[in-house]
């Protein structure tokens, strides 16, 4: 941090004012998060007023559900602290990285036993479209079961 506190010295305020922004905004988070049970506040990822709107970032759908039901009480008890007036209050999803949310699956195949089962209860031969379907499957599912 000390790096970055260096840096405000410079002739150019922009990161100045950037770092106020920043503290500003971090102040808010915790006005709300106190306003908060601990378990939601915890998901107040960001805060800032725009426009006479509380914005509050979270990061997940459930979360911001829950957000918007104390979103009332919330407006209520930052208007008497905050200078100027809330009328409004958004919730925000911040969103993840792809990478995050992809969660590998690997498909789950019966064991050999039941597959086997299977095979043996169904004639790929007789006429019923069913038997015929589900001997194929008992191939595919040996096939693949070999295969991992």
């Amino acid at each position: 941090m000390s790096d970055f506190k260096d840096s405000l010295s410079y002739a150019n305020r922009s990161i100045a004012y950037l770092f106020s922004q920043v503290n500003q905004q971090n102040k808010l988070r915790k006005q709300v998060q106190a306003l908060l049970p601990l378990a939601l506040g915890k998901h107040a990822q960001s805060c800032r007023i725009k426009n006479e709107t509380l914005i509050i970032y979270t990061d997940s759908a459930a979360w911001a559900s829950q957000f918007r039901f104390h979103a009332k009480n919330i407006q209520q008890a930052l208007n008497l602290r905050v200078k100027g007036n809330i009328n409004s209050v958004q919730i925000k999803i911040l969103a993840t990285t792809v990478k995050q949310q992809i969660i590998p699956r690997h498909p789950k195949y019966p064991s050999f036993e039941n597959i086997k089962q299977l095979k043996q209860t169904n004639n790929p031969d007789s006429g019923d479209k069913l038997e015929q379907a589900l001997f194929k499957l008992s191939e595919t599912l040996e096939k693949h079961k070999k295969n991992n």
